[in-house]
């Protein structure tokens, strides 16, 4: 299990939007604040008012975002079932692209509220480094396939 190179892409995958939560996506500045973007919400160090998130939204995020490692994990022991495996991976795949579409529109939509400047920051590049990662993960489980299928074409 460990051996495979798949198994290598799907751990640091799973790490990568594991630091999601770990980092700001953004900081916000207006002439009077300065405020952090967290995947889980505001964390402002002058107090904030006006601005008002919708607890879904945020909700969908943690939970799109604890999907994406949970599922990844999940899939490194199904390494017995390779179709399995290589289909839990391209779906993790798409719930990627799903996150980082809802991180640029909560990004997008916070900026429009609040009439600050963003700039982004580290967290908003580990979706894209794990959807990366899980497209690799995908392919070398692909491959794996097609050798054991080759494989047994000749016994």
């Amino acid at each position: 299990m460990i051996q495979r190179i798949q198994t290598l892409y799907l751990f640091i995958g799973a790490i990568a939007a594991g630091l999601t939560f770990a980092f700001p996506l953004a900081n916000f500045m207006n002439e009077l604040n300065l405020f952090d973007l967290y995947i889980y919400g505001i964390d402002d160090s002058t107090k904030m008012g006006g601005i008002e998130i919708n607890i879904g939204l945020i909700s969908g995020l943690i939970a799109i975002g604890a999907i994406i490692p949970l599922l990844s994990f999940i899939s490194i022991f199904l390494f017995k079932n390779r179709k399995t495996q290589a289909n839990l991976v391209r779906i993790v795949f798409f719930i990627n692209i799903v996150l980082i579409i809802f991180l640029f529109l909560f990004i997008d939509f916070v900026k429009k509220n609040t009439n600050a400047d963003v700039s982004y920051q580290l967290a908003i590049i580990f979706p894209l480094i794990s959807m990366i990662l899980f497209l690799l993960a995908r392919r070398s489980i692909i491959k794996d396939e097609k050798l054991i299928r080759s494989a047994n074409r000749l016994r």
